[in-house]
């Protein structure tokens, strides 16, 4: 049986802001301001929570969206964990060696 697949309100599409991976907004802020928008908007299904981030990628954040595997992100904590991974702010880690 397939998923049910929910519509995403056309307002909390206009609502979330763009993901490129190359702002210094870090994911974690980003996932934070579509959490924030999907609340506002009364949305509780996991399916329609993964596709308004998913639309909210641009640049070379889409560009590895696109790249995962079919069906590897099945929820909102694992779509938002790669973003973090993939994206995460590398320049704490950096050493003046």
């Amino acid at each position: 049986m397939l998923a049910q697949r929910h519509d995403i309100p056309i307002s909390a599409l206009k609502s979330i802001p763009d993901f490129t991976g190359e702002t210094s907004i870090s994911p974690l802020e980003h996932i934070q301001e579509v959490a924030n928008v999907y609340n506002i908007h009364g949305i509780t299904e996991d399916d329609v929570a993964i596709r308004l981030l998913a639309s909210s990628l641009k640049g070379k954040a889409l560009q590895w969206y696109r790249g995962l595997a079919h069906g590897s992100i099945t929820n909102w904590d694992g779509l938002g964990a790669g973003l973090c991974k993939h994206f995460e702010d590398k320049s704490d880690h950096l050493s003046l060696q």
